[in-house]
């Protein structure tokens, strides 16, 4: 995929796909599915580990894209990246407590949320002083990368029967493959939703004009996809 190791700091790693003029320019799409192979290895492992009556491991994935070239600071021979990509994608992966209890009782496929806690008038500047997120096991993309990504690759409009939040999640599904090469194809399904407000018991109040991105990962979404593609070869 062409990623290179930022820094592994704690619990936290970081990757980066830098791009060349000369490049094909699919870097945030290519993160899509290195983000989906790394949520499946996981899955894998935390299977083997169930078995052995042992926890598993919980990650989120952040994706964040800066379209200008990263700034260095040198520690000796050590480059030491600068960029507001790096921020944003720790954000972007991050599960505040609150969402985690509401969002683990409903069961749902989707692994990535996010909630604004107060109006818009209240944040100032700042809308995301007032916004908790969900992510666990999932992949949350930053708005600017879900443009580059509908600029690398062709996305489709999709219609899944999934559950929607509150009965009233009016949320929109995007799919595409993505070429690997070597005549290796990926599909991934992106999920877009408007972040909703909620108060202090977690109902909701209103949905604001936000959007979040997920990159799905939770195989019966893609049981659901292959189901309705081949029902509808079966016409």
């Amino acid at each position: 995929y062409g990623a290179c190791k930022v820094f592994l700091e704690g619990d936290a790693i970081i990757l980066a796909i830098l791009e060349q003029e000369s490049d094909a320019g699919l870097a945030v799409s290519r993160a899509c599915v290195l983000g989906r192979e790394i949520i499946e290895i996981v899955q894998g492992y935390n299977e083997l580990l169930e078995r052995a009556g042992l926890p598993g491991l919980e990650l989120g994935i952040g994706i964040a894209y800066q379209d200008s070239a990263p700034l260095y600071l040198m520690d000796g021979e050590q480059r030491i990246m600068i960029s507001e990509a790096l921020n944003e994608s720790d954000r972007l992966s991050s599960c505040n407590k609150r969402a985690r209890k509401a969002i683990e009782s409903l069961g749902s496929p989707f692994r990535v949320y996010a909630f604004q806690t107060a109006s818009a008038a209240d944040a100032g500047e700042n809308a995301e002083d007032i916004t908790v997120s969900y992510n666990v096991g999932g992949i949350r993309m930053s708005e600017a990368a879900f443009r580059r990504l509908k600029q690398e690759i062709s996305l489709d409009p999709i219609e899944l029967g999934l559950p929607a939040l509150w009965g009233s999640e009016e949320f929109r599904l995007h799919t595409g493959v993505v070429p690997l090469g070597n005549g290796i194809f990926r599909k991934i399904l992106v999920r877009e939703s408007r972040i909703p407000e909620i108060d202090a018991r977690s109902s909701l109040n209103r949905w604001t004009e936000r959007s979040y991105y997920e990159v799905c990962t939770h195989p019966a979404i893609f049981a659901e996809l292959e189901g309705q593609r081949s029902a509808k070869v079966g016409k």
